[in-house]
């Protein structure tokens, strides 16, 4: 990811859980636990969570299996991690938190069983090489889990989302963090990413995964999408 990007998560890191609840309504904590139902963490398994923020997915992903799942969450925002970390040390969590790009990551081939990744891939530098690398620490037969926004198919409920998205959403997160610029990029990429079947087309020409589902969440709003290696 660019320096440009990393430098504007570190800048939002410490009201940005704060933010997302408020402009997303707080629909984003049902988003998130249906994605990790989704991925359905295993005691045993060894799972990464990339672009992990302030470590939501990670924790999730814990508490559901029990802590019975090794949970590694990386992220290339320093205050990022530092949020996760605090967390964790509140939460008790076993969590290892590390910093890394997922352009090049530092672990060896064929060491994941899953892999997932939220609201994150969109702000990828080189999207075809960071899903290779994602391949290259799956390992054969792994999942890699993907919850990202899209653009909603219904054109009543996408002008009203549009004119939110654009024109408060940006207002709103620049009061809550002192950044308004960091929104406008944000749902800028959010906007103009392909979603849904746009998105595993892409897959599917770019990428050796074997096979790509998709579930739209609110109408489109976001979506969950499962890659098998």
């Amino acid at each position: 990811m660019s320096t440009q990007v990393q430098k504007m998560f570190n800048q939002i890191a410490g009201k940005y859980d704060k933010a997302n609840t408020i402009l997303s309504f707080g629909i984003h904590h049902a988003w998130k636990k249906k994605f990790v139902k989704r991925v359905n963490p295993q005691p045993g398994e060894k799972i990464l969570d990339c672009a992990t923020g302030t470590g939501d997915i990670a924790f999730l992903i814990e508490k559901t299996s029990q802590k019975k799942a090794n949970v590694v969450g990386v992220d290339f925002s320093e205050k990022m991690l530092a949020v996760a970390k605090q967390r964790a040390a509140q939460l008790k969590s076993n969590v290892e938190f590390m910093g890394a790009d997922i352009e090049s990551l530092p672990f060896d081939d064929n060491s994941f069983d899953k892999v997932t990744i939220s609201f994150g891939i969109r702000n990828v530098r080189n999207l075809t090489k960071s899903l290779n690398e994602i391949l290259r620490v799956l390992k054969p037969g792994g999942k890699l889990f993907i919850l990202e926004f899209g653009q909603p198919q219904n054109e009543t409920f996408a002008k009203v989302y549009n004119f939110y998205s654009n024109f408060i959403l940006p207002q709103i997160g620049g009061m809550i963090t002192g950044e308004k610029d960091a929104y406008i990029y944000l749902n800028k990429t959010s906007l103009s990413f392909p979603s849904g079947n746009h998105f595993i087309d892409l897959m599917q020409k770019n990428t050796t995964f074997r096979s790509c589902k998709l579930e739209s969440l609110s109408l489109g709003i976001s979506y969950i999408y499962t890659l098998q290696k």
